[in-house]
């Protein structure tokens, strides 16, 4: 069984694939707020399918929350939180 990646290796990983899709951007960062970036359905069920297909945690089966998606940051350790939680 493999190690689960940490939350700093989530949020490395979400700030480059961000970073791909919103090349206007000249710096996103962990603490960039996802709203600032101009995130609309489009772009957020991509990002819901990298997190899938990246960390196998798909999160539209549980609430999505203002809060998870402040910056990436925040959507690392929510879903860090997940894969921790389904480990234990």
């Amino acid at each position: 069984m493999s190690t689960p990646p940490s939350t700093a290796e989530i949020e490395n990983i979400l700030v480059a694939e961000i970073s791909r899709m919103f090349p206007d951007v000249p710096a996103v960062n962990a603490g960039t707020p996802l709203q600032s970036l101009g995130l609309d359905s489009l772009r957020l069920f991509e990002i819901f399918v990298l997190v899938e297909k990246r960390f196998g945690e798909s999160l539209v089966d549980g609430p999505i929350t203002r809060g998870m998606l402040e910056n990436p940051s925040a959507l690392a350790t929510h879903i860090a939180g997940r894969i921790a939680a389904k480990a234990a």
